[in-house]
């Protein structure tokens, strides 16, 4: 009886390993199908069409020497240069400036702060663990590179990660701060197939069953924001 058991209980086992096996080869198959058909990783098209990458890489320089808006002309650090807000991209991806300037609001400690200047933290004690080396030819900040998730990733991740809502602040006066984003989007006309593309049990999500069949450009336009979720129409899930 107990080899009876022994030997149920391994195949159990077998079938429970081939049914995880299947569902992580089925998973990474749709995640390769995603960033295949979906994402716009910005590949050339004939001239022809007039169809320019929706993935931007942006450059911006901020001043400190002038805030629009303001009365003075050397704004504090606490000025705002760009509102709160989330991209809508699956990732943004931005390269650490030597003057900080970015702040990111984290949710559960209900602050902002300021990964620039955390990055710069870390190379200084990186430094006095190595108890002080040569000067190198790299300056530090090339080192670094903020990853926030966009709105996309929160959509297709049925609200589990949710989109960095980040804004900018003015650099210190005589300072100038320059910023290269690079937003990861999707393909305006492209139709996002929830059960395709992220598996058959994410069909009952609330918002990937909304968003299952529309195209990437009319799910921007559908998409709203509450709570630090995202939803459509008159959904409050």
């Amino acid at each position: 009886a107990d080899a009876d058991a022994d030997a149920d209980a391994a195949k159990k086992k077998v079938e429970e390993d081939h049914a995880k096996s299947s569902s992580l080869l089925l998973a990474s198959h749709g995640a390769q199908a995603f960033i295949d058909n979906v994402l716009d990783l910005g590949q050339l098209v004939p001239e022809s069409t007039h169809v320019s990458s929706k993935s931007p890489q942006r450059f911006f320089r901020y001043s400190g020497s002038f805030h629009r808006g303001s009365s003075s002309s050397l704004p504090t650090m606490t000025q705002e240069m760009l509102a709160p807000h989330g991209d809508f991209a699956l990732l943004t991806m931005l390269p650490v400036s030597a003057v900080s300037g970015i702040e990111v609001f984290d949710t559960d400690a209900d602050q902002w702060f300021r990964p620039e200047l955390l990055a710069a933290q870390h190379h200084s004690q990186q430094q006095q663990e190595q108890h002080g080396v040569e000067a190198e030819e790299i300056p530090w900040y090339c080192r670094y590179v903020v990853a926030m998730a966009g709105d996309l990733m929160q959509i297709v991740s049925g609200n589990k990660i949710h989109t960095g809502i980040h804004r900018v602040l003015s650099p210190p006066p005589n300072a100038t701060r320059y910023s290269c984003p690079l937003m990861l989007r999707g393909k305006e006309m492209e139709i996002l197939n929830v059960t395709r593309y992220l598996g058959p049990d994410d069909k009952d999500n609330d918002v990937l069953r909304h968003v299952n069949g529309m195209k990437m450009v009319d799910i921007h336009k559908a998409m709203l924001h509450k709570d630090g979720k995202v939803y459509f129409g008159n959904s409050n899930n």
